[in-house]
């Protein structure tokens, strides 16, 4: 055969090959977190609104610019001839002016305006704090429940195993006619059923590592292993203390405090923006008509205000009265929703640290005794294949209760 054609021909061979699929990262908490805090979206727009508020605490203490008017009248088209008028010609009759107008802002609107902007950054400020609070809440659930999950895929891995050496020994007894038939259908039916409680075990875990990764964002591997110990001695806890806690220290409390501030300020803004305004102003006046007796020089002072006969600001005053009312109901329900939600988790962190002391204490012990002495009597034929099989799903519901009970804990 032709070399070249040969090794063309592998060429191509290799080529259909598909790549290799990169090894999952191993990855622990602390690894999730921090590719969390690089590319996390979440954090990204919670700062930008901070940025956005720290903006509008600078544009509210801006002062108005004034105001620059150039001018320029009694441009001729016709003319009266002296000694009644000035003659022909912008030279006889061009009147020129220029003027300066400021507005002066009355009621304290400045002040009012920068004590809203600076509520509005603290409630901003609290509301980056909460929206990390959040979602590494979020981050570190999906981090133990993948854990969680690896775990369950482990235990099934195992009894998947247990059952594999006892089918082997059950269709050794019905070759050697020490069972029945139905029997050792039984037991394929049980090895079928922990095979499909294996691949449920796989796709809850790759389900659980997708969920992870997608929380953590662009900054993630394309695959991980998570790493971590399940187990965790619960510590004790005081409920009247943690109440305290949460009320005084929860990001989501502190920025719904923080809006309420700014409420209370845009309230206090609104009554001050019906005051009007007044403006102040003076300009000066060139005119060459001094033939018909203008001054060639002259100086103007104005001053303008708007009369409040119609337009108070009445509408909005009535919206931020109500908004400022609603931020304070706000705060109050939070507050007390606070406490019944620190004394539900608590209630649950209780009972599940006591089905761990339980667990911990001696079930899980006799659990596996248990089923060592119904494995070791079955196959010396002492126990039926029902009661084995019944000693084994015991043991693998109470393992896998244990684990989602570690799982209550973190």
């Amino acid at each position: 055969m032709d070399p070249l054609l040969t090794l063309s021909f592998a060429l191509l061979l290799g080529a259909a090959e598909p790549a290799a699929a990169p090894a999952p990262v191993p990855w622990t908490e602390a690894d999730a977190l921090a590719a969390f805090e690089r590319g996390s979206q979440v954090l990204a727009d919670a700062r930008a609104a901070e940025a956005g508020a720290r903006g509008d605490l600078v544009q509210a203490g801006l002062i108005p610019n004034p105001n620059l008017s150039l001018s320029a009248a009694n441009l001729p088209i016709t003319t009266n001839p002296p000694p009644t008028g000035n003659g022909p010609g912008w030279s006889k009759n061009l009147v020129t002016s220029v003027g300066v107008d400021q507005l002066l802002e009355l009621g304290g609107k400045r002040g009012k305006r920068q004590s809203h902007a600076r509520a509005a950054l603290a409630g901003a400020v609290a509301g980056t704090a909460d929206a990390r609070r959040t979602a590494l809440f979020e981050l570190r659930t999906a981090f133990w429940s993948a854990v969680r999950a690896r775990a369950r895929r482990l235990l099934a891995e195992q009894v998947t195993g247990r059952s594999a050496e006892t089918l082997r020994i059950s269709r050794a007894r019905l070759d050697a006619e020490d069972i029945s038939r139905a029997d050792f259908e039984k037991v394929e039916l049980e090895a079928m059923k922990q095979q499909n409680d294996l691949a449920d075990a796989v796709a809850t875990e790759r389900s659980a590592v997708a969920g992870l990764l997608a929380l953590v964002g662009p900054t993630s591997p394309p695959d991980v292993e998570v790493r971590g110990d399940l187990t965790i001695r619960p510590p004790p806890l005081d409920e009247a203390r943690l109440v305290q806690r949460a009320a005084e220290e929860r990001t989501d409390v502190r920025a719904a405090r923080a809006q309420a501030e700014a409420a209370r300020a845009a309230a206090s803004l609104a009554d001050a923006q019906a005051v009007p305004d007044v403006t102040l102003g003076i300009g000066y006046t060139r005119s060459r008509a001094v033939v018909v007796g203008d001054n060639p020089d002259s100086l103007a002072l104005t001053f303008s205000v708007p009369l409040p006969l119609f337009h108070r600001n009445q509408g909005e005053i009535a919206r931020a009265s109500a908004e400022a009312e609603r931020s304070e109901r706000a705060v109050a329900a939070l507050q007390a929703r606070v406490a019944r939600e620190v004394a539900a988790a608590l209630a649950r962190y209780r009972a599940a640290a006591d089905k761990v002391a339980r667990y911990d204490g001696g079930a899980l012990q006799r659990a596996d005794r248990a089923l060592a002495v119904a494995e070791k009597t079955w196959r010396a034929g002492d126990r039926s294949l029902l009661e084995y099989l019944e000693a084994e799903r015991t043991w693998v519901e109470l393992r896998g209760d244990y684990l989602d009970t570690q799982f209550e804990l973190r």
